[in-house]
């Protein structure tokens, strides 16, 4: 979520986790290839990268994060490392149905047809 009216390097981000909101800032945007952000606390960095692949698209995310204190470590691999892999693995999951979701609408609008009535890429999240 962002919220800034333009999407670019400096625009202010809410990440939403299991843990809560967490500000974040773009520091590297090359649309369409990359798109890097950063915690405001400094404790993470997160950059996405994309691929031309044929008829496709390979998705690369590259997540760099330390946690604080004594504990950090531990908590880290017990806990962090595993849900952050699912997190990862859903987000991606998210993005494939948007962008399967904006090529359907596009083939559509090719063809002169409009989507289905109440289709919406919500929708294809839950």
């Amino acid at each position: 979520q962002t919220n800034d009216a333009a999407f670019g390097v400096g625009a202010r981000l809410a990440i939403r986790t299991d843990l809560g909101t967490t500000p974040a800032e773009v520091i590297e945007f090359s649309a369409p290839a990359k798109l890097t952000w950063r915690q405001l606390d400094g404790r993470g960095q997160v950059t996405w990268l994309l691929f031309p692949v044929e008829n496709t698209t390979s998705v690369q995310m590259i997540e760099a994060y330390r946690l604080p204190g004594p504990l950090g470590a531990l908590a880290d691999r017990f806990f962090v490392q595993k849900r952050s892999a699912q997190a990862v693995a859903q987000s991606l999951a998210n993005l494939k149905r948007l962008a399967e979701w904006e090529a359907y609408q596009q083939r559509q609008k090719l063809r002169g047809a409009e989507p289905p009535p109440g289709a919406s890429p919500i929708q294809l999240l839950a």
